[in-house]
């Protein structure tokens, strides 16, 4: 028993002595390790489409724990927390989740500036601290895509179709619009839309503006855009005020964006944004920091509506004119075979609809209706442009039509 017992301890001190000596393992860099465990997170500024302002707060246990969590959080927020992250969709998220742990161990490189504490409180054992991060949006999102994460811009306008969208003045006369306008389209091109900067109707959208009117509809603005045939417009208002402290002079300022579809004009999304006051002689700085706050908010907004549009059917603004008695019924027809929602205007010779169609762009709208229109003459295409049709419906296409 004794021999026994002794070869029992000898086994049991070479194991204890084998597992003490032995290298302790590293922790697994698992999600559990680096994730911010808190997700409150406010987006303060949006400086360009490279960089943003968020105001973070962080959890832990104690002090530096929490500012650390603020910091993950931050980065949450511009990978897959904000309106406007980086990733949202199911397949993008699997993707990150292996690469998750590499990215906020590396906060820091995407951290270009962090403000003092803005705020700290405790609560039972939990410490809470809040602090402004800078962001750098665009190395953030070209490290994910270099990870097969994130897609590229242009890839993602691509398979989503982006809407064309016009940028107008909400005013006449507005000083401060071209500006801002131009503020506004260099924003919308940095993320891969097209736009058009638009004052005045044009030689080509004169047409689409004499037969709007014929139908009914004389709204200024809404004339305007219907002139460019963009899918959405965007309408500016700039403001600037001022006042003077002790001698100087401080401005600031304001603009209001209001987004609509071009075929209904129907609002869609707004958003108002605001500079700083500073002692400043210049307008312009100003202008583009309130602007820059402002678009990344309501561009968020219209790529989800558009996404849902794209989903459920988009709409056109068709006008027919025709001297045929039963061209608009036969019209009016066609479309409710074809598409969701139909509102029909009706004139004597001129006729505007507006209609829910699952086709992509105008033309597709005007090739199901000539193909398929069989009622007295044929269909004539006069104009089109995205989300605006105007048709012909008559023997020839050099056939006169009597307006009424």
């Amino acid at each position: 028993m004794k021999y026994i017992f002794s070869s029992f301890s000898i086994i049991l001190a070479l194991f204890i002595f084998s597992a003490c000596s032995g290298s302790k393992p590293e922790p697994s860099a698992t999600k559990s390790n680096f994730s911010p465990k808190s997700h409150e997170v406010t987006l303060v500024e949006s400086f360009s489409t490279d960089e943003i302002l968020v105001r973070a707060t962080g959890k832990g246990s104690d002090f530096d724990s929490a500012t650390n969590d603020s910091k993950l959080a931050s980065l949450w927020f511009a990978i897959e927390g904000g309106e406007n992250r980086i990733i949202s969709t199911p397949e993008e998220r699997k993707k990150f989740s292996k690469f998750s742990s590499e990215f906020y161990k590396n906060s820091d490189k995407y951290i270009t500036k962090s403000s003092k504490v803005q705020g700290k409180r405790t609560e039972g054992k939990t410490t809470f601290v809040t602090k402004n991060y800078r962001l750098n949006v665009r190395l953030l999102r070209e490290d994910l895509i270099a990870k097969g994460v994130a897609k590229e811009l242009d890839e993602i306008a691509e398979e989503i179709d982006y809407p064309v969208i016009s940028i107008l003045p909400a005013e006449k006369d507005s000083s401060d619009f071209q500006f801002s306008s131009d503020v506004v389209f260099n924003f919308l091109g940095e993320r891969n839309f097209e736009a058009e900067v638009v004052s005045k109707i044009s030689s080509s959208g004169e047409t689409v503006k004499k037969y709007m009117m014929m139908s009914g509809d004389v709204d200024p603005s809404y004339l305007l855009a219907l002139s460019t045939g963009s899918d959405v417009y965007i309408a500016l208002k700039p403001n600037i005020t001022e006042r003077v402290k002790n001698g100087k002079h401080f401005k600031k300022a304001s603009i209001s964006l209001k987004a609509f579809y071009t075929a209904t004009n129907r609002l869609i999304a707004s958003e108002t944004g605001h500079s700083r006051e500073i002692e400043t002689s210049s307008s312009d700085v100003l202008l583009e920091e309130a602007t820059n706050d402002a678009v990344d908010k309501l561009l968020s907004k219209i790529e989800r509506k558009w996404k849902k549009a794209i989903e459920d059917g988009r709409y056109f603004q068709i006008v027919l004119k025709s001297n045929f008695k039963n061209a608009s019924s036969g019209l009016n027809s066609l479309l409710r075979e074809n598409c969701k929602k139909v509102n029909r205007k009706a004139g004597q010779t001129v006729f505007s609809f507006v209609a829910q169609c699952p086709m992509k762009n105008s033309l597709e709208v005007f090739e199901m209706i000539s193909e398929n229109y069989e009622g007295e003459g044929a269909v004539f295409r006069e104009f089109d442009s995205n989300s605006v049709l105007i048709l012909k419906i008559g023997y020839t296409e050099d056939d006169d039509i009597i307006i009424e």
